[in-house]
């Protein structure tokens, strides 16, 4: 238990319950930030079985939300190297491939600003540090496992599945044949090109989106550093 800023006794035994998503998990982060406010209470007081649950959540929504980037990013890479119309235009306009790169970058910035905002309660008290520690290691855990994952399996696609052998191989299979054979047989192999570039597109969002939550975290213990020297010369 703890004491609230009002002298309330607050017992999160009570009151805790796992969190099933990155939501649950910013949600009880806030909660001990506004409780225990810069009270400092025993570290024992955040279990070991809460901080694998808050190192779960943060790799398991880091890992799906990575693949879901990473099934956008070959489409994107095809809008924007004009083979695949994102609204009927073809080929794509400029307009549609700005709109396909935003949708392929946006969703991993976007999450990466969501975390950003917990850098403000980072330093408030001992538990929401460690009760981010967790969630953060996690997140960045699945994060890097997700980014090997797609960097490699982009890679093998490349070399060993959509290889000019396979691609005919399958279209025969498909029983496809005479000017539509040439012009799929085509158009797959120009595709195959996206997925060098989608792999480095894919590492690049991991780093930004490590380090954009990192970055606030440094912004707010550099503003509480400067606040404390003020304080201290008033």
């Amino acid at each position: 238990m703890a004491e609230d800023r009002g002298g309330n006794v607050v017992v999160f035994g009570s009151q805790y319950e796992k969190p099933k998503s990155i939501i649950d998990a910013i949600s009880e982060l806030e909660q001990y930030s506004a409780v225990l406010g810069d009270k400092e209470v025993p570290e024992s007081f955040f279990t070991f079985k809460q901080k694998w649950e808050f190192f779960e959540v943060g790799f398991r929504d880091a890992f799906i939300s990575g693949l879901v980037t990473a099934l956008f990013t070959p489409i994107a890479m095809g809008v924007i190297q004009k083979l695949i119309p994102v609204f009927g235009d073809y080929p794509p306009t400029l307009f549609d491939r700005v709109f396909a790169f935003m949708l392929a970058l946006g969703f991993s910035i976007g999450y990466a600003l969501l975390i950003a905002s917990l850098g403000k309660h980072y330093y408030s008290n001992r538990i929401t540090r460690i009760a981010m520690k967790n969630f953060l290691t996690g997140l960045f855990s699945g994060t890097i496992f997700k980014t090997v994952i797609v960097f490699l399996g982009f890679h093998f696609i490349y070399f060993f599945i959509f290889t000019p052998e396979n691609t005919g191989r399958a279209l025969h299979k498909l029983k496809i044949s005479g000017e539509l054979y040439y012009r799929v047989y085509a158009w797959l192999i120009e595709f195959r090109e996206v997925f060098i570039p989608s792999a480095y597109f894919i590492l690049f969002t991991s780093v930004l989106f490590i380090a954009i939550p990192v970055a606030s975290i440094l912004y707010h213990k550099r503003k509480q550093s400067v606040e404390k020297d003020v304080e201290q010369e008033l």
